[in-house]
């Protein structure tokens, strides 16, 4: 039932009531008048009356009781909700501007891992591959390694599509640094808004992989990264 509904229900029940007890006043009247002619059969007939307007009454009440302890609770779960989306988008901020470092620290950290090709050749790489573009062999072979690199940890190209898309979210005012390793840890199981959820599952396997590696110290001068893979399913043992 809509707001509108209800008032209008309240209403009608409201005026049904105020000419019950109009009618009750009437009642009472002509009972006083039967009682003092002792005309026992309209004093029945009265009482009688008297009481189907109570019960009347009291029925129209108890609606009236019931819709709006509905709407109270309506209200209620509409606060809860609109709290919780407060919080989701609070932790939304911090979630974007914690894991900005750490991004960074990950993609460096793997891209120093490569024998056969820097990041500006993963770049490089990623971009033609996306175009559906011919790759050179050293372009081929870069791809070929990173994608063994990624599953070492259990990742894949897409989730680093995924971590890139998060990092270019982050807007710089809200970028911070100061939270530990272990804090970082922790903030993964925050609620957060739906739409970004998709985000946690590389960032663990990143977490855990910087973790594993022993990383203890952010990176200085991080360039941007742009990533600009389209296809979940890429691989780079797809290549020719």
């Amino acid at each position: 039932m809509s707001e509108a509904n209800i008032k209008q229900r309240c209403s009608e029940l409201k005026g049904r009531i105020e000419v019950l007890k109009k009618e009750c006043d009437t009642l009472f009247g002509k009972l006083s008048v039967y009682i003092y002619k002792n005309e026992i059969d309209r004093c029945y007939e009265c009482i009688g009356s008297l009481q189907k307007n109570f019960m009347d009454s009291y029925d129209m009440m108890e609606e009236i009781l019931e819709i709006h302890t509905s709407y109270i609770d309506r209200l209620e779960y509409r606060i809860e909700q609109l709290e919780l989306d407060r919080v989701r988008q609070i932790n939304s901020v911090k979630f974007l501007g914690t894991y900005r470092d750490w991004i960074s620290i990950f993609i460096t950290e793997v891209t120093n891992r490569l024998e056969k090709g820097d990041w500006k050749l993963v770049k490089t790489s990623l971009v033609r591959l996306s175009k559906n573009l011919l790759l050179t062999e050293k372009q081929t072979e870069c791809l070929k390694e990173l994608e063994i690199k990624l599953k070492e940890i259990g990742m894949s190209l897409y989730d680093i599509e995924l971590l890139r898309q998060m990092k270019d979210q982050n807007n710089t005012q809200f970028h911070s640094n100061d939270q530990s390793f272990d804090e970082v840890k922790l903030l993964l199981h925050a609620p957060i808004p739906d739409e970004m959820n998709q985000y946690k599952p590389p960032l663990q396997k990143a977490l855990d992989a910087l973790d594993k590696w022993d990383i203890n110290l952010l990176p200085t001068g991080n360039d941007a990264f742009i990533f600009p893979i389209r296809n979940q399913k890429m691989k780079a043992t797809d290549l020719p």
